[in-house]
C-alpha cells in the first residue's frame, strides 16, 4: 500500500499523541514487543482518515501476518488511549509538512 505524504504526518501526530496521552494518564502500553503493532495502527487510521475507500483491517492482518482479532483489539486500545481525539490542527499539520519538505530539501542538496 502507497502512503501519501499527508497521511504520514498524520500516522505521526497520530503516535505523537499517543506517546503523549499514555503518559499523561500513567498507562504505558508503547514498549519494545509492540512498536511495530502501534506503528501499523497509526498508519492504518491515517489511511483510514485520508481516504475514501480502505482496506479492511484483515486484509492489513494478512499482510503483516496478524490476526485480526488482535490487530481490532490493538486499534481499539489506541483509539481508547487517544480519547478516540483524530482531529489534527492544520497549524501541527503544516508544521510538520514544512519540516518533511525541509529534510527533503537537504536530502536532495548533498
Amino acid at each position: 500500500v502507497n502512503m501519501l505524504i499527508e497521511e504520514i504526518i498524520i500516522a505521526t501526530v497520530l503516535l505523537q499523541r499517543f506517546i503523549l496521552k499514555q503518559a499523561e494518564k500513567d498507562v504505558h502500553v508503547l514498549g519494545a514487543k509492540n512498536i511495530g503493532m502501534i506503528l501499523i495502527i497509526s498508519f492504518i487510521l491515517a489511511m483510514k482518515i485520508c481516504r475514501d475507500r480502505v482496506y479492511l483491517n484483515s486484509y492489513f492482518a494478512n499482510v503483516f501476518g496478524l490476526r485480526n482479532a488482535d490487530l481490532n483489539r490493538s486499534e481499539a486500545g489506541f483509539l481508547r488511549i487517544l480519547d478516540h481525539e483524530l482531529w489534527i490542527e492544520d497549524e501541527q499539520f503544516t508544521i510538520l509538512h514544512q519540516q518533511l519538505s525541509e529534510m527533503e530539501q537537504d536530502a536532495i542538496i548533498r
